[in-house]
């Protein structure tokens, strides 16, 4: 579980290109398409960007939903 925490914030900061610590939708259309796919439903203030909170929050479901 701890390589695939990894792994993911990994992605996350890769996908991050232009540094500001959100995902935009460009971001998250370029490179992750399953972020992409929900975005307005991830984007709980619906400020345009994923917030690291936002973004956990969306784990923490995803992880409910598996069982995890």
């Amino acid at each position: 579980m701890a390589q695939a925490k990894h792994d993911m914030q990994e992605r996350l900061k890769a996908a991050d290109t232009n540094g500001d610590g959100f995902i935009d939708r460009q971001e998250a259309d370029a490179k992750l398409p399953r972020v992409a796919k929900n975005f307005d439903k991830l984007d709980a203030d619906q400020d345009g960007k994923l917030s690291p909170s936002e973004l956990k929050q969306a784990a923490e479901l995803a992880r409910q939903r598996l069982g995890r």
